[in-house]
């Protein structure tokens, strides 16, 4: 799994820690490499380098079986689509989870080449997730080939048990 490293400030890390803190990746032998982390510029690229290094030898090794992606616009989608694309070049499937409320904008607002060059990637994933139904329409009109799912965030729901009360029973009704 790709994406910000998990003491960042960003949407994406307090995905991927609910993932974590509900065993996504023991269950699963998720590894995650972060490709970018809070900091000056030297961090973040010292941060990208380091990610796409890991991800080469892991592919060499034939280590890989699926990439995900998690990606909003901006440089984290350039990102990450390089790190999608070497992924495929090794035969290796993709998946795409948008995690942005501006992509629309941000692919809008790009050249045509760069627009074709995001269809591409969206349309070579194995699927693309949206965060909400919402979505599907939107990116569908980037990528008119991609296929596109809904995985909603999750939300991690504190285990609080009922105290034991052994006087009379309290109700409560909300409407």
């Amino acid at each position: 799994m790709l994406g910000t490293a998990l003491d960042s400030h960003s949407g994406i890390a307090a995905v991927v820690k609910v993932y974590i803190a509900e065993g996504l990746f023991s269950r699963a032998r998720v590894l995650y490499l972060a490709t970018h982390r809070d900091g000056g510029r030297g961090r973040k690229l010292a941060t990208a380098v380091r990610a796409a290094l890991s991800l080469l030898r892991l592919l060499l090794a034939g280590r890989v079986g699926l990439v995900h992606v998690l990606a909003a616009s901006g440089a984290s989608f350039w990102r990450k689509a390089l790190l999608a694309m070497l992924a495929r070049a090794f035969g290796v499937p993709y998946v795409m989870h948008i995690h942005c409320g501006r992509f629309v904008s941000f692919h809008r607002k790009r050249g045509a080449l760069a627009r074709r060059w995001i269809r591409r990637v969206l349309e070579r994933a194995r699927v693309v997730i949206a965060l909400s139904e919402e979505w599907i329409a939107p990116l569908t009109a980037i990528a008119p080939g991609a296929r596109i799912a809904v995985a909603p965030n999750p939300v991690q729901i504190p285990r609080i048990a009922a105290p034991v009360n052994a006087g009379r029973p309290t109700v409560l009704y909300l409407g």
